[in-house]
């Protein structure tokens, strides 16, 4: 199948500049997480009782943010970021 459109709500871009400031590689890790998803999203991780899937990134050592997304046949819908494990934990 051939690449889709990539789209990212204003919740999904306002959650990376913010989280990017305290995790410098963020953006580049999103951007690699990006490169996969619009080629293949069927490999996240289904949420359940959702029609959304979750995409892991790892931006440093020990530290790893989800992805939210819902996709069809013509685009990725990135719509959430959130901090899964912190370093420490």
């Amino acid at each position: 199948m051939g690449s889709r459109t990539l789209r990212k709500t204003s919740e999904f871009l306002n959650q990376a500049q913010q989280l990017s400031q305290s995790t410098p590689r963020l953006l580049e890790a999103i951007g690699g997480a990006e490169f996969v998803l619009v080629r293949t999203p069927d490999l996240g991780m289904a949420v359940r009782e959702s029609n959304l899937r979750s995409w892991p990134v790892h931006p440093a050592p020990s530290v790893t943010y989800k992805i939210l997304y819902s996709f069809s046949d013509r685009e990725v819908v990135l719509r959430a970021l959130y901090l899964a494990v912190a370093p420490g934990v």
